[in-house]
């Protein structure tokens, strides 16, 4: 059974977009060179359409995943993992397409219909996911479901653009100091954070990923402060600014994410012994040795007498009186 009406409809849209962003995909793209030649070809297959590409096969499990969440009742995991991957997709896309509006003359229609798809997967994946608070009660605590966001998005922004640094060479990626191996260590912290965000009751999880977290922030600012001192012939004002304040986001919301740990403790089911109920025995008596005893109260019925309790006990009933 599907879930609320809302949540279907909004989710329909989600996926009928990702849809149309494959079809594009496949579409004719007319773009020319500054100073150079220009290409008619598949978009996918061009150098400027490689972003949206990689963007496109992120979209790939978000759509399986969305799909599930919001035809099943009780899924919410899905729902959740569906937007981390749609996440990676969405800022591939509009970044890609936006570098080709901004970069390329005489494009024809693909890249602008591909950046409107894009945004609107960003915003109908968005309110998608905000209905996961309607089915699961990870949403409780609200602080560390918002702080939970910026964590894991500016964590997967960091590594994107320093991918994307690498593949088209952009000079805001500092590769030749600290910062390189700062965010290595962010792997294992995204992962494991996302672990104890999407979680009700993670507690582990949100402690080891803020232990991992800790060296990557430190070997981050190591970074850009060595790059301040001694900067590199590509690294510009910038460059700096846009880590310096990128790196202090992902550790002030690391540092609120790991303090709702004990806000998660108290969600955890406390372990008790269950309780026994105690049981009690009705001898049995010999109904020749059974002396008469008064009528119930509330039946009426003859009781028998207890000696082992000395009291009346109605059999009807099955109680004493």
């Amino acid at each position: 059974m599907a879930k609320d009406g809302t949540t279907l409809t909004i989710g329909l849209i989600y996926i009928t977009l990702i849809g149309l962003v494959w079809i594009f995909l496949f579409a004719r793209f007319e773009y020319c060179y500054p100073m150079d030649g220009c290409y008619n070809l598949v978009y996918f297959i061009t150098t400027p359409g490689l972003t949206t590409l990689f963007g496109a096969l992120f979209l790939v499990p978000s759509f399986i995943l969305a799909l599930i969440f919001i035809t099943t009742s009780y899924s919410t995991t899905t729902g959740k993992v569906a937007f981390g991957f749609g996440v990676f997709g969405w800022i591939f896309g509009i970044i890609g397409n936006i570098d080709i509006l901004s970069y390329y003359t005489n494009v024809n229609y693909v890249p602008t219909l591909m950046l409107i798809f894009f945004l609107g997967l960003a915003v109908f994946g968005t309110i998608v996911f905000v209905r996961v608070w309607k089915f699961d009660d990870f949403a409780r605590d609200r602080v560390k479901f918002i702080w939970g966001i910026v964590n894991l998005s500016l964590m997967g922004l960091v590594w994107i653009f320093w991918i994307g640094g690498i593949l088209w060479s952009f000079p805001i990626f500092i590769m030749y100091n600290d910062f390189f191996l700062g965010v290595f260590f962010y792997v294992p912290a995204f992962i494991l954070n996302a672990v104890f965000f999407a979680q009700a009751r993670g507690i582990t999880s949100g402690k080891v990923g803020f232990g991992l977290g800790v060296p990557g922030w430190v070997l981050c600012l190591i970074g850009i402060i060595f790059e301040i001192r001694f900067p590199h012939f590509y690294t510009d004002v910038v460059s700096i600014i846009f880590y310096l304040i990128i790196t202090s986001l992902i550790i002030l919301s690391g540092i609120i994410l790991f303090t709702r740990v004990y806000k998660a403790a108290e969600y955890a089911p406390a372990i008790t012994e269950p309780i026994r109920q105690p049981t009690t025995t009705i001898p049995s008596v010999s109904p020749a040795r059974m002396p008469p005893g008064p009528p119930c109260p509330d039946c009426s019925r003859a009781t028998r007498h207890i000696a082992q309790y000395n009291r009346y006990y109605c059999d009807h009933c099955q109680k004493y009186i």
